[in-house]
């Protein structure tokens, strides 16, 4: 073989190698193609959720003064439960939390588990006053954990009482005139 033919061969070997290479990147260029088509579809789905989002904001944004309106005052108990014409406004029949909200705003001070009991026993003899205990300690968590009661304890840490959470100072301390006063 002469070098022409060496030098033809080459070329043609180094011609094919472009070839294959150009069909290799012309197969990227497809599959980049498709991956694009792909993205801009997910983007179109995503501006379209976007766009979804953006609405069902302005439309919960436009009800918000409706749901404050609507919104109950937690620490407030129910209107049926204090009724300033009634010589016993005391809430029979009511839930635990009307009752502790009544005898809070009743007693105007922080108070004692066994107090609170006893003064629901007081005006429901019918109730035992160590279930009423349970009952309360059962329910505590929940009121508290909602900002519907909130709770102190004495210089000791032993002794628990209750109250409503704007009856607290900034140092969560029981603002005055409605302290806690514990009989032992």
């Amino acid at each position: 073989m002469d070098s022409s033919h060496i030098a033809i061969i080459t070329l043609l070997s180094k011609a094919k190698e472009l070839e294959d290479q150009r069909k290799s990147m012309e197969t990227e260029k497809q599959e980049l193609d498709k991956r694009i088509k792909e993205a801009a579809l997910q983007i179109k789905d995503l501006y379209s959720v976007v766009h979804q989002l953006q609405s069902d904001s302005k439309e919960i944004t436009n009800k918000q003064p409706q749901i404050e309106k609507a919104k109950p005052n937690v620490n407030q108990p129910s209107s049926s439960v204090i009724n300033k014409n009634s010589s016993n406004p005391y809430p029979f029949g009511g839930s635990l939390r009307d009752k502790l909200l009544y005898i809070l705003h009743e007693q105007k001070r922080f108070l004692h588990s066994r107090e609170i009991a006893e003064y629901i026993v007081a005006n429901e003899p019918e109730e035992d006053v160590e279930k009423v205990l349970e009952l309360i300690s059962k329910q505590v968590a929940r009121y508290k954990r909602n900002n519907i009661i909130t709770s102190v304890t004495d210089e000791t840490g032993r002794h628990t009482f209750y109250g409503l959470p704007e009856w607290l100072d900034e140092n969560k301390k029981p603002v005055r005139g409605y302290e806690f006063t514990f009989k032992r």
